[in-house]
């Protein structure tokens, strides 16, 4: 995962929340594990952020700003795109892409080995 903003304060804010979070889990190694490629970046600006962002190409991106519509057209490269802070983001891959909630068994075809 990869969180861009031009906001000191946002960022801090996530880095504190995720650790509050992880202190909850009993699996908290696991997520660390996984967040442990994850970065937050610090971007001059939204133009910025939609640089790195298109330089990047993310399978999923999530614009959670203020009007996500109108920052669209400045998105080039990234597999699917979410707007807003509510966007349906597992329930839209899941939808579009359901081997990415089933076990390998259970997208064998009827009769494969």
């Amino acid at each position: 995962m990869i969180l861009l903003s031009d906001d000191d304060g946002l960022l801090d804010r996530v880095d504190r929340e995720l650790e509050q979070q992880l202190a909850l889990l009993s699996r908290a190694d696991v997520a660390r594990s996984a967040l442990a490629s994850s970065v937050s970046i610090k971007v001059a600006g939204l133009d910025e952020a939609f640089e790195v962002s298109n330089g990047y190409a993310p399978e999923h991106l999530i614009v959670a700003v203020r009007d996500a519509r109108a920052w669209l057209p400045l998105v080039q490269a990234a597999g699917s795109v979410f707007l807003g802070d509510w966007a349906p983001r597992r329930l839209a891959t899941t939808a579009a892409a359901p081997t990415t909630c089933c076990p390998p068994a259970a997208r064998r075809a009827p009769g494969a080995a």
